[in-house]
């Protein structure tokens, strides 16, 4: 069993990052950021596994595709696949790409899609939800297929 912290769309609010980040670092496996945290690569790289957003200038990889546990993950910003009601592109996206877990960002939304062989998560946003519910994030658990997330917000 392994646990993921799931971050995205910080927008340069080092404070809340690392805030969330220092909650719960101790407890989890690896921690993940979506893109646009618009900070320096070289550091964020020391805590997190990041992917560029399309507010990002570093030199941060557009995609990654790691394996946990028995899951396949993409970890992308989501820029241009990312819908805010319907996630077709990046389900065909993701397809292509021979995974069946995708872990994005860019919309602000929380959002948690499961169509019985694709997984994708949003975590939100660590500065503002564009849905209007509170800032959140995500602890995701994968135990062998099995991947359950926890979506967490801040006032």
């Amino acid at each position: 069993m392994k646990r993921i912290l799931l971050v995205s769309d910080n927008h340069m609010d080092n404070d809340i990052l690392f805030d969330v980040y220092n909650q719960h670092c101790a407890n989890v496996d690896y921690c993940i950021h979506c893109g646009d945290s618009m900070m320096d690569y070289a550091m964020m790289h020391s805590f997190f596994l990041c992917v560029r957003g399309n507010n990002d200038d570093f030199d941060y990889p557009l995609e990654k595709i790691i394996t946990i546990e028995n899951r396949k993950i993409l970890i992308i910003h989501g820029t241009r696949l990312a819908d805010y009601a319907k996630q077709t592109r990046l389900i065909a996206y993701a397809r292509n790409k021979g995974v069946d877990t995708v872990f994005y960002g860019h919309t602000h939304i929380p959002a948690l899609v499961n169509n019985g062989n694709m997984v994708l998560i949003n975590p939100g946003s660590l500065r503002y939800n564009r849905d209007g519910s509170p800032r959140s994030y995500c602890i995701v658990t994968i135990d062998g297929s099995t991947i359950t997330p926890q979506f967490f917000t801040i006032e």
